[in-house]
């Protein structure tokens, strides 16, 4: 079995003027493919926890997408849309 690990982790707070845009995950955090799995697999996080838990229960893991910008305002379309769009590898 092989399960695939893809996080996106945005605090919106509405009192705050500044939309979130896309500069943000690339100042905090923005990552695909294997870079998941290097940069959090033994991170004290939610993200390595999963790869922990997964690996304990014999299940490969396969790190796509993780993401995270926060506090800003609501996060606008136009930071959302080149995430949404990044490669999933092939089964």
């Amino acid at each position: 079995m092989r399960i695939g690990i893809l996080s996106l982790l945005q605090e919106s707070n509405t009192f705050i003027s500044c939309p979130t845009e896309l500069s943000h995950f690339e100042e905090d955090l923005l990552l695909e493919g294997e870079a998941v799995q290097q940069v959090l697999g033994e991170a004290h996080h939610e993200v390595g926890g999963f790869f922990t838990g997964l690996a304990e229960a014999g299940v490969e893991s396969v790190p796509l997408f993780a993401a995270r910008a926060v506090p800003f305002g609501t996060i606008r379309a136009s930071a959302f849309e080149p995430t949404a769009g990044a490669d999933v590898p092939p089964n």
